[in-house]
């Protein structure tokens, strides 16, 4: 069921109806034509669009440059990438060692920590689940952090710059009018709706 349903994907995809997985060229155009699926790289060529199917959801970085992986498609069950997406939206907590709350920052949002001597360095902070982040390159239990940052002498506090930025790239990648039925900004195959990873396909065109 599932590898049928990603052959239909990428096929469909591949189709001169649609043309996104044709070649660069034809990827290029639809890319230019859909300005809002450019994510926020110094090159402006990556995007990303989603597909759903009845069962599953796609999602496709497409990134038309001679010479690189041209796109990477992430599937997932469509009912746990809902059930995640919908818990990313609550904010990722920070806590005291006491498990009280001090402030929570958007998915993508950055917190400031200031060590001791003074020197302050930004994070940006990715959502894992309800108890479990990442702060830069590291993977934390909330409370873990807390310990840690009282251990060294540490305090750490949100950025409202950093805020601003994850809200202002919430929802980019959802683009309309490629396929099927159409709700929310994104494109239906033969289904319904957003849901764990199974599979990481990636396609270099040459020439």
């Amino acid at each position: 069921m599932f590898r049928e349903s990603l052959d239909d994907v990428v096929n469909t995809l591949r189709s001169g109806e649609y043309g996104l997985l044709q070649n660069r060229t034809a990827m290029t155009g639809y890319v230019r034509e859909h300005p809002d699926s450019l994510f926020g790289t110094d090159s402006g060529t990556v995007a990303g669009f989603r597909v759903d199917t009845e069962e599953h959801a796609f999602l496709i970085r497409c990134n038309p440059v001679q010479g690189d992986y041209n796109f990477y498609c992430y599937c997932y069950v469509s009912e746990y990438l809902d059930r995640h997406m919908a818990d990313a939206r609550k904010g990722i907590r920070f806590i005291d060692l006491h498990y009280k709350e001090l402030f929570r920052i958007p998915d993508g949002g950055k917190i400031v920590i200031t060590e001791p001597g003074g020197n302050r360095r930004e994070q940006v902070c990715r959502f894992v689940e309800e108890y479990h982040t990442e702060v830069g390159n590291h993977l934390y239990h909330i409370c873990e952090f807390a310990e840690i940052m009282q251990r060294s002498g540490s305090s750490y506090e949100r950025t409202v710059a950093g805020e601003r930025q994850a809200a202002g790239t919430a929802g980019k990648g959802n683009v309309t009018g490629m396929a099927g039925c159409q709700q929310d900004g994104r494109i239906f195959i033969n289904g319904n709706r957003e849901r764990g990873i199974f599979i990481e396909y990636q396609k270099h065109y040459r020439g």
